[in-house]
């Protein structure tokens, strides 16, 4: 189970009054433009990529779903099936641009210097520029910005392995979207490159393949059902006192069910509420 469902079990765990009572995965009812699934995880039901095309700074992160902000204020602990979007900008490689300039030349002279003193110098108008000199530019203007889109497909291709280093998920990718499960904290605290800028938006679940990330078990339980057999009886007392011993290993659904007391493992304490309860000494398991 991953630490997000965990968090999130357990956060219900604590409220639960009645044993009989039982606890899902998630505890939000889906809003109007997203959903959750069995696994926790937050995806969109159609498509709410803003109209907004302004282009994200670089080194800055921009969520442009009014969806997913929703989700993420209303489920902090879940994941998020995202599309990320990326925005590499020509500015990030002005250095390798005037490297590129000032290493190619024509006639002895290079791409930098004929651009300087055709176009920049502000010497000739470009309606005065001959055929052979508008040749020349239009050349040096073809050959860089070919060089640069070059630059722009391999930074995009990186982009995915630097995310990945960098702890998001990625899952797939096209172009320059990438399809990943986040958490919250990931997105507020997204790691940025100095040449890309990213916007973020809730996806279609199909765009992510969890199949193979996200253990695939329905968290549904019952409040001290150590067993599984939707009952609380002498039988879950004595399976939890065997964990306690250490000659039996609780699974994660079993811990979530009898960890009373949120210390993420099975202790003697637990193993005597659980019993007070069974035998009606105490009503519940906040006692």
């Amino acid at each position: 189970m991953n630490k997000a469902l965990t968090t999130i079990l357990s956060s219900l765990a604590i409220v639960t009054c009645i044993s009989s009572s039982f606890i899902t995965g998630y505890a939000i009812s889906p809003e109007s433009g997203y959903t959750m699934n069995n696994e926790g995880i937050v995806y969109s039901l159609e498509n709410d990529i803003s109209d907004d095309d302004d282009v994200p700074d670089v080194g800055t992160i921009r969520i442009e779903s009014y969806f997913l902000q929703t989700a993420m204020n209303k489920n902090p602990s879940a994941q998020f099936a995202v599309e990320i979007h990326t925005y590499v900008s020509e500015d990030g490689f002005k250095e390798e641009e005037a490297q590129f300039k000032a290493e190619h030349f024509i006639d002895g002279q290079s791409y930098a210097e004929i651009m300087e003193d055709l176009i920049y110098s502000g010497n000739y108008p470009p309606n005065a520029l001959n055929v052979e000199q508008k040749q020349k530019v239009q050349q040096i203007v073809k050959e860089t910005s070919a060089y640069i889109k070059t630059l722009i497909e391999e930074q995009n291709k990186y982009e995915a392995e630097w995310l990945k280093e960098n702890g998001i998920q990625i899952i797939d990718s096209n172009g320059m979207v990438l399809y990943a499960l986040v958490s919250r904290e990931q997105l507020l605290n997204f790691p940025i490159s100095t040449t890309t800028g990213y916007k973020v938006f809730l996806t279609q679940l199909e765009n992510v393949t969890v199949s193979q990330n996200i253990e695939q078990e329905k968290f549904t339980f019952l409040i001290g059902d150590v067993t599984g057999e939707n009952s609380v009886d002498i039988l879950d007392v004595i399976a939890l006192n065997k964990a306690v011993l250490g000659k039996e290993t609780l699974t994660e659904a079993q811990l979530q069910a009898v960890d009373f007391n949120q210390n993420g493992k099975p202790d003697a304490d637990e193993a005597l509420t659980l019993l007070k309860y069974i035998v009606g000494l105490i009503e519940d398991f906040t006692a």
